[in-house]
C-alpha cells in the first residue's frame, strides 16, 4: 500500500510502514506514562528541551556530512521515509512539538497532544489507504480522517480517565473528543509541513483551551 506525498522538492510514493506505526504508537504510550508516571511540570520541560537540542543537533550536524546522514538513514532505516534523508526527519519535529506542550505546564494538554497523535496518525494513514474514497485536501480522505477521530478519541479519554480522576465524565469525553477533532483538521492542512508537529500542537491546544472553559 503507498500513497502520495508532497514533500521538499518533489513528489513521492510512500509506502506503509508496520514497524513506523507500531514505533509510533509505542513511543506515544510510553511518553504518556513518562509524563504522567515519572515527570512534574518543570521536569516536562528540561526532558522535551534536551531531547529536541538533541534532535535538531541531529539535523544540523547531518547536513555538513553526507556519511554521517547515510549512517543515520541506515541506522534509522526500519522507521525512516526515503525523502527524511534530505528533509527534516518527523521525528524531530514530534520532539520540538513536546517542547510546545511542556510550555503549556499542563499534563492534560501535553499528554492529549501526544495520544491523538501516536493513535490518531497512524489509524488515519492506514484506513485512508485502505478505504479512502472521498477526497478532502491533497491526499487526505474523508475516511481517513473520521478514523483518525474514531480511535484517537476513546484512547484520549481512556488517558484522561486514568490519569485525571478530577475531571467528571462529561468533561472527559467533551476534553477527549474536542482535541482528537482539532488534531484531525491539523492532520488534513499537514501536506506541506509536518503533521508530527501540527497535530500535537493543535491537540494540546483544543485540550488546554477546554480544560480552561471547563474549569470556569
Amino acid at each position: 500500500m503507498t500513497e502520495a506525498v508532497t514533500f521538499g522538492p518533489g513528489t513521492f510514493a510512500r509506502p506503509a510502514n508496520v514497524v513506523r506505526s507500531l514505533f509510533h504508537v509505542l513511543s506515544g504510550v510510553g511518553t504518556v506514562l513518562l509524563i504522567e508516571l515519572v515527570l512534574d511540570e518543570r521536569g516536562m520541560l528540561l526532558v522535551a528541551t534536551s531531547v529536541a537540542i538533541w534532535a535538531w543537533s541531529m539535523e544540523i550536524s547531518r547536513r555538513f556530512s553526507d556519511r554521517w546522514n547515510r549512517f543515520l538513514m541506515w541506522f534509522f532505516r526500519a522507521v525512516a521515509h526515503p525523502h527524511e534523508s534530505f528533509a527534516v526527519n518527523s521525528s524531530t519535529w514530534y520532539m520540538t512539538a513536546l517542547v510546545y506542550l511542556a510550555l503549556t505546564h499542563n499534563k492534560i494538554a501535553a499528554v492529549l497532544g501526544v495520544v491523538v497523535l501516536a493513535i490518531g496518525d497512524p489509524a488515519a494513514g492506514w484506513f485512508g489507504r485502505a478505504f479512502g474514497r472521498t477526497k478532502l485536501i491533497g491526499n487526505r480522505t474523508l475516511e481517513g480522517s473520521l478514523a483518525f477521530v474514531v480511535m484517537s478519541a476513546p484512547c484520549a479519554f481512556l488517558v484522561l480517565f486514568l490519569f485525571h480522576p478530577e475531571l467528571d465524565t462529561l468533561a472527559a469525553i467533551a476534553i477527549a473528543i474536542g482535541a482528537s477533532i482539532a488534531g484531525a483538521i491539523a492532520e488534513l492542512f499537514a501536506s506541506k509541513f509536518d503533521d508530527n508537529f501540527l497535530v500535537p500542537v493543535a491537540s494540546g491546544t483544543a485540550a488546554l483551551a477546554l480544560t480552561g472553559l471547563i474549569a470556569l
